[in-house]
């Protein structure tokens, strides 16, 4: 699962007007960084001082909002790529790093590493998305081109989680702030919620209407053969500040739920020259949203 990210701000809802600047401050902040195609920024949630980017194959890590980045870790030619990265919910010196050969966790800050997912399969052993449970800080979910796979012990031990979910690659999870019982996932056939940490989904937003069986397997190869033109999810983010708002990126620009999906409304493309969003962030600190797009920044 392979995303490159330039980030997009949306500013209200009649006043879409991108910033203009926008492009020079982030060119601004890569101070240290070589490995440009940047595919995943975390945003330590205890000290937004320290936060950590992802490329292709080097891993940055800055202590000061991102004026000056520090490499900390760095896969060989031969050794893949690197597809996401994430922070550990309480300690800012322990990531978690997703990879095109598996799952690597560091609890000092990028010195010294340790791999917690081993290749399942061909297709498992690519880890596309990481998330944690914050409230229960041994739950680690992972999502590959083979479908979802959770740990209850940090890593140590792995299950595959089915509930239901058509066999897919999965693009993105969020875990509900304040209730992890409820998660969300998306796939390549759409949007999908469970309330009881992954046993049994329900699909609530719809990509393709074409659903294969997970048992069935004349139907899996095709269930495989989508439509490149698909409204397809790259990202999923929660509002902590009000859990029941959910916002999707897509191919077809930004998609929010005010009822915790139940109904969808697509926000205002105008100030967008990309409707292709790569990226979704929800602030903490300020009622805004964040897009990544191929062609700069945007808040709304």
């Amino acid at each position: 699962m392979v995303r490159k990210a330039a980030i997009f701000l949306i500013f209200s809802v009649f006043s879409f007007q991108p910033i203009l600047a926008a492009g020079q401050v982030w060119q601004a902040q890569n101070s240290g960084i070589s490995d440009i195609d940047i595919r995943s920024v975390s945003v330590f949630s205890g000290d937004d001082n320290f936060i950590c980017a992802a490329g292709k194959k080097c891993l940055y890590f800055s202590q000061n909002r991102g004026e000056f980045w520090e490499e900390i870790f760095s896969l060989k030619p031969e050794a893949g790529e690197i597809n996401f990265v994430t922070f550990d919910c309480s300690a800012p010196e322990t990531l978690y790093l997703a990879t095109t050969e598996g799952l690597f966790t560091t609890k000092s800050q990028g010195k010294a590493w340790q791999r917690i997912f081993r290749r399942v399969s061909e297709e498992a052993k690519d880890v596309g998305w990481i998330a944690l449970d914050c409230q229960d800080l041994r739950k680690i979910y992972i999502g590959t081109k083979e479908g979802l796979y959770f740990s209850q012990d940090k890593g140590a031990s792995w299950s595959k989680l089915r509930g239901g979910l058509p066999r897919s690659e999965v693009r993105s999870i969020a875990v509900h702030p304040s209730n992890s019982q409820v998660l969300y996932l998306a796939n390549t056939y759409g949007l999908f919620k469970s309330i009881d940490s992954g046993r049994t989904w329900e699909r609530i937003y719809v990509t393709s209407y074409k659903v294969a069986d997970e048992e069935n397997e004349e139907n899996e190869e095709e269930s495989l053969q989508m439509n490149e033109n698909q409204n397809l999810i790259n990202c999923i983010a929660v509002d902590k500040g009000n859990p029941r708002k959910i916002f999707i990126a897509t191919g077809e620009g930004v998609f929010v739920s005010p009822d915790a999906g139940e109904t969808w409304n697509k926000l205002p493309t105008q100030g967008l020259s990309s409707d292709y969003v790569n990226f979704i962030v929800v602030s903490d600190k300020k009622d805004a949203v964040y897009a990544a797009t191929k062609n700069g920044v945007f808040e709304f």
